[in-house]
């Protein structure tokens, strides 16, 4: 099982919004996010997904195999990189890309 969490934070003061976790067990691939409890209470805190309203969640996406673009919320996929910066990232740090589109 492979499992990344994210923190997510926005700003100059790194705000926390919340935390992502994608998980790959197999060719299951699936993402989980939770709001941090500070952005829900934040007067400036806002749905950063229409389909995530602001509460405390937690919000499921999953993909098809060997898609990991899919398993992730849009708001996320979207500032993922593409196939390209997938390249780079594997010829600089090693990583293995298991998404084959894009």
């Amino acid at each position: 099982m492979v499992d990344f969490v994210a923190h997510v934070a926005l700003g100059e003061s790194l705000t926390s919004v919340g935390q992502l976790r994608f998980t790959h067990v197999g060719p299951r691939q699936f993402s989980t996010f939770t709001y941090a409890p500070v952005w829900i209470e934040n007067r400036r805190g806002f749905a950063i997904q229409p389909d995530f309203s602001l509460e405390a969640g937690p919000f499921h996406t999953s993909g098809q195999p060997g898609n990991m673009h899919d398993a992730l919320a849009g708001v996320f996929a979207d500032a993922a990189p593409d196939s390209w910066g997938r390249r780079l990232l594997e010829r600089a740090y090693g990583m293995v890309s298991t998404n084959s589109s894009t």
